[in-house]
């Protein structure tokens, strides 16, 4: 069996070509944006009066930071476990254990 397609205006087909065309966009400009955080200074004397962290503790951490140890995902599991059995999270949630009891 043969089928016979006949065509009887080439413009349709050049308008959907047109149709398929893509503008390319502008590339983004992308700055060096960070994160930031402000500690007021009564926040900063509260957390001295109230910490048991060493100078050398408080240097260890924020060498841990830099190299990236805590965005390992077994280091980030044994962080969440601590959070979630911590008296601060109990106490957050009212009394409530662990936020799994959180409905």
């Amino acid at each position: 069996m043969v089928f016979i397609m006949k065509i009887k205006d080439v413009t349709t087909i050049t308008n959907v070509a047109s149709v398929n065309k893509v503008k390319k966009s502008k590339p983004v400009e992308r700055k060096n944006n960070r994160d930031k955080i402000e500690i007021s200074r009564e926040a900063k004397e509260l957390s001295r009066a109230h910490s048991n962290l060493t100078p050398e503790r408080i240097a260890e951490i924020n060498r841990r930071m830099q190299e990236k140890f805590y965005d390992r995902d077994d280091v980030l599991d044994v962080v969440a476990s601590r959070i979630l059995k911590s008296s601060f999270l109990k106490d957050l949630l009212g009394g409530q254990s662990s936020a799994d009891e959180v409905v």
